[in-house]
């Protein structure tokens, strides 16, 4: 690369340490912070080449950054100057006499960092001794010719090869510093020096002396108070909790770094890691997929999708980089299924969370007759982390008054981005939760009313919906089901075969699965991005009227509210990747694909999800008189609803005879009508002949048309059955 000029240089040499060394870089601003949303995600898949060149074209001064670690293979030694000489400290010359010659660096603020390559996996740390900082997995550090806050660069003191990370002495370092740690004075006045390292170690302590339901409770609240007497000057309230949350996380996971085995032939998945995956006993007989599906099938027929829907859903749990809480309603009237599918998954309480009276308050509650060091006991969001919850009838919710409604929706939302929730009350102040609280949701209720799709579609709605399209039974079908198994012994024996098939999986995968992108077909994730694009537009919020004091006959509209599709995008690759995993695979297949497809159709308000699939079997073209018949609704109503489809880009409108309008679908989702979509969702185009005799057969019924076989116009000109 050819260039003089500053930004470019920094890209080049961000490119250098890309292909040449092979290092995971990210750009990250004088402050040392990153310029990306995220970069949690590259600690396990290094961004691509184009990636990297697009965050130096967009951020042209940025520094350069490299994530320590097994994804690097490296581990780097980062020794401080002392604050009050500027120098570095005296015994650190000893601790350097010991350090193996390898690459080494000046930092901006004249620190040292010491390059070294990494044979096993080691964990950030800091002030493993006094002014030495580690860094391993999960975090990074600045690399030359990065500058300093200061106007110093960090540049290189040599270019020696990297020698193995010295395992030994930072281990027998780490114990020597734990004992001196716990034989301070800790009733004693600490100074700004040595507060981290002291807080870090005190509430290390309290976490190994108690227990984990008593963290929350009682050693963070211990900690705080420790801040605030002993700390001169005190840390800030979020410094003491990061430093919390660290330990904790430390103390139950170990923070091992995953070692993922796939064994290509048989598609198995292994990870030697631990985890945050609930460790849960053997099933008392391990199911295969295809035996659940048999028993599900067998007693539960109608219910069969929408179950492996679900399981496709708690499945997520066990995939490593997914952080997006995933929440599905079952839509049906009264007696379709909803109940019965949601009741398969109830029993599990190690992996599922189960509530009849639910309320979006009770994730952080602020209950008055509660004292404020018990209400986390009561608190949802941290009894439902890495669960699924359960919650049999969302009804009560959607039938809230407006004002309740969108407080209700405005806490949904924001727990279902899966950080945590933080609420304010005069009773108890400011309580909640930060972090990753990832859970996910199954829930059922009847068909939804529109104002509560209109609050959730400003709200920019994280719930998704699947109808349950339960047969209509003939009579005999009704009077058997009375002398046959009776429903609860049924709905026992698919409820068993649920919990030995999680337990299944979960022992197989014992610890989170990391999943290998590379591998996916592009044409599959096309697909996914479609269906993403088609449900952003479908829910879009938009009212279409006339104006009652204007004699014009033109509709107007408010601005229409279309969410981008990105959000969805991601949560329907996961739901695809939740499929694929039960199916025993690391990569999405074709057979996947139908889960995200008939969610979008649902997930849209219930009039517009219903003249779009009317659409589609009308194959892409409707007239008013179609639209009025198949909505059963007036004209203006049907006209109004075509309008819509129009102004969210779903489909066009054309004039025809006699003030008749015409929709069709628009170009960019002819897709839809193909008959690659129609295999995935298992519809089939029936011959002409069958849809002649239908049509005939559907018209006499319908008291449209003779039994001479007059032709109807307005009959659809071929129509699509499911299989």
């Amino acid at each position: 690369m050819e260039t003089n000029s500053k930004e470019n240089k920094i890209l080049e040499m961000a490119l250098h340490y890309y292909d040449v060394k092979k290092w995971c870089v990210i750009p990250v601003g004088k402050d040392k912070k990153t310029l990306l949303n995220s970069w949690r995600e590259y600690q396990n898949e290094r961004p691509t080449r184009e990636q990297v060149i697009n965050w130096w074209t967009k951020y042209p001064d940025a520094n350069i950054a490299v994530i320590t670690g097994s994804i690097s293979g490296i581990g780097v030694v980062d020794i401080d100057l002392d604050k009050e000489t500027k120098k570095l400290a005296p015994e650190m010359e000893d601790v350097i006499k010991k350090l193996p010659v390898t690459l080494t660096a000046t930092t901006g603020s004249g620190g040292k960092h010491y390059f070294y390559k990494l044979t096993q996996p080691i964990n950030s740390s800091n002030r493993i001794i006094n002014f030495v900082d580690i860094r391993g997995e999960g975090g990074y550090i600045i690399l030359p010719p990065s500058i300093h806050l200061s106007g110093n660069q960090y540049s290189f003191d040599n270019d020696n090869e990297m020698v193995e990370f010295p395992y030994a002495f930072f281990k027998e370092a780490s114990t020597n510093e734990k004992r001196k740690l716990e034989k301070k004075d800790y009733n004693r006045l600490i100074t700004e020096g040595e507060r981290n390292a002291i807080l870090t170690s005190y509430i290390g302590k309290l976490i190994h002396d108690h227990k984990e339901e008593e963290w929350l409770s009682y050693c963070l609240p211990t900690a705080l108070a420790f801040n605030q007497a002993k700390c001169s000057p005190p840390l800030s309230e979020d410094e003491v909790v990061s430093i919390f949350q660290s330990i904790c996380k430390k103390h139950k996971k170990n923070q091992v770094v995953k070692t993922v085995l796939v064994a290509e032939n048989k598609g198995e998945i292994m990870d030697t890691s631990n985890s945050t995956i609930i460790q849960i006993n053997k099933p008392e007989k391990e199911v295969t997929l295809a035996e659940w599906r048999n028993v599900i099938s067998s007693n539960f027929p109608d219910c069969l999708f929408p179950a492996e829907v679900a399981m496709s859903i708690v499945a997520q749990l066990l995939i490593k980089d997914i952080t997006n809480p995933f929440a599905l309603v079952l839509v049906g009237p009264p007696s379709s299924g909803k109940t019965i599918t949601i009741n398969f998954f109830a029993n599990i309480p190690e992996v599922t969370y189960s509530t009849d009276n639910f309320t979006p308050q009770s994730f952080v509650s602020h209950a008055a007759n509660v004292s404020k060091e018990k209400l986390n006991e009561i608190d949802l969001l941290p009894g439902i982390k890495n669960k699924m919850m359960l919650v049999r009838e969302l009804a009560p919710l959607f039938g809230q008054r407006d004002d309740d409604l969108l407080k209700s929706m405005g806490i949904l939302t924001r727990v279902l981005d899966g950080e945590g929730l933080e609420t304010n009350s005069g009773v108890h102040g400011k309580r909640g939760y930060t972090g990753e609280y990832l859970f996910m949701w199954l829930a059922g209720s009847t068909p939804i009313q529109p104002k509560v799709w209109k609050l959730m579609g400003n709200l920019g709605s994280r719930l998704f919906f699947l109808n349950v399209h339960s047969r209509d039974k003939s009579e005999d079908e009704l009077s058997n089901q009375l002398i046959n198994n009776p429903y609860k012994e049924k709905e026992k024996i698919c409820s068993e075969m649920t919990k030995n098939l999680i337990y299944t999986f979960w022992n197989k995968y014992k610890n989170s699965v990391a999943w290998d992108k590379k591998k996916e077909n592009p044409q599959y994730l096309s697909i996914i991005a479609r269906c993403a694009i088609l449900l952003s537009k479908l829910r879009g919020t938009i009212n279409v009227y006339r104006d009652r004091y204007s004699d014009s006959q033109e509709l107007i509209h408010t601005i229409p509210v279309i969410e981008k599709p990105d959000r969805i995008n991601q949560l329907f690759y996961n739901l695809c990747r939740g499929h694929a995993l039960i199916n025993g695979r690391n990569k999405v297949e074709k057979e996947d694909l139908k889960l995200p497809l008939e969610i979008a159709f649902d997930s849209a308000p219930t009039t517009r999800a219903r003249l779009f699939r009317k659409l589609l079997e009308y194959n892409g073209q409707m007239k008013t008189t179609d639209v009025e018949k198949e909505l059963n609704c007036s004209k203006p109503t049907a006209i109004n609803e075509m309008e819509a489809l129009k102004i969210l880009g779903v489909v066009s409108i054309s004039e025809g005879d006699y003030g008749e309008k015409a929709i069709t679908l628009s170009e960019k989702l002819n897709w839809f009508l193909s008959d690659e979509c129609n295999e995935l969702r298992g519809v089939v185009e029936l011959s002409s002949d069958t849809t002649n005799q239908l049509s005939k057969s559907d018209a006499v019924l319908d008291g449209k048309q003779n039994i001479d076989g007059t032709p109807n116009d307005g009959e659809p000109k071929s129509r699509r059955r499911g299989v």
